[in-house]
């Protein structure tokens, strides 16, 4: 009943750079404080090339929290993050366990059971409630992603494409509506 996202996160920085680059980005001082929204401070742990990410709330254990476990690989081109977004082994254990127990009773009442429409039912939302468990949701994938997209960011060196510069006719035809976006005249 493993339920797992593999995802892959490609870089121009080699294997050796992404690994630092890993370490920088989500080490504990970085948000020490917090981050911007407060809520999202990261846990990481890195053994050689395999990597382990998972969101922790300020305070303890997040039951059935997203994580995010995968390597950091060479490539032709430079380097990729590849791993997979799961939940934590002990949240696969407790789920066993707690689906076990509930579907032994439901296949008893099932067996005991002249209308077996209600027992059926109660199989069904079990089932349901043990996926909602153990799937993780899109919402945190993309949260994660953020960070570790930054992790296999561009390097810092390289030149910033320019914005695109505003030619006279342009800039008078904005100022010319301004009035409609503001809601006053200049």
């Amino acid at each position: 009943m493993c339920y797992h996202i593999t995802m892959k996160y490609k870089s121009i920085y080699n294997k050796k750079e992404l690994v630092d680059r890993w370490d920088e980005i989500t080490s504990p001082a970085r948000f020490a404080g917090a981050n911007a929204e407060l809520d999202w401070v990261y846990n990481s742990t890195r053994k050689d090339d395999k990597v382990k990410l998972v969101k922790k709330p300020r305070a303890s254990y997040d039951p059935y929290a997203t994580v995010f476990r995968g390597r950091i690989e060479q490539t032709k081109n430079g380097g990729q993050i590849r791993g997979v977004y799961t939940k934590g082994l002990i949240d696969y254990i407790i789920a066993a366990i707690i689906a076990g127990v509930y579907f032994g009773v439901c296949a008893e009442y099932l067996s005991r059971a002249q209308d077996k429409t209600v027992p059926l039912m109660l199989i069904s939302v079990g089932v349901i409630v043990i996926l909602f468990a153990l799937v993780p949701y899109p919402g945190k994938i993309k949260k994660y992603g953020v960070l570790i997209r930054e992790v296999t960011g561009e390097p810092p060196g390289k030149k910033q494409k320019e914005p695109p510069v505003q030619t006279d006719t342009e800039y008078k035809e904005k100022e010319k509506y301004k009035f409609r976006m503001t809601g006053r005249k200049k």
